[in-house]
């Protein structure tokens, strides 16, 4: 590796050159995540373990939320390590055909 977080730099310019823009949160510009949790102090328990993180919304509280997120892993696992990701403007149109209350309410 390179330096701290110098890899992630370069891929944050190519967005940057596209219009794209970092947000920082209470994690800082660029949030270290390790299993060991010695790089954060603001621990949520689950993101500094090895165990597994299903689909999930980051960041929700925040004023302007984040319309993507860069996870650029620094250290394949050993095992395991797929992701996921979803489309959550088409989740909430399936959502709206199944279950239009449910739609509403989470509106």
């Amino acid at each position: 590796m390179r330096g701290a977080g110098l890899d992630t730099e370069v891929l944050i310019d190519a967005f940057s050159a596209q219009g794209l823009r970092v947000i920082a949160t209470h994690f800082g510009r660029i949030e270290d995540l390790r299993t060991d949790n010695t790089t954060n102090q603001n621990t949520d328990q689950l993101g500094y373990t090895d165990a597994p993180v299903d689909l999930h919304t980051d960041q929700p509280f925040l004023d302007e939320p984040p319309h993507y997120q860069l996870l650029h892993c620094m250290q394949p696992a050993d095992e395991g390590g797929d992701n996921a990701v979803a489309d959550a403007r088409a989740a909430a149109v399936y959502l709206r055909h199944l279950d239009a209350e449910a739609f509403e309410l989470l509106s």
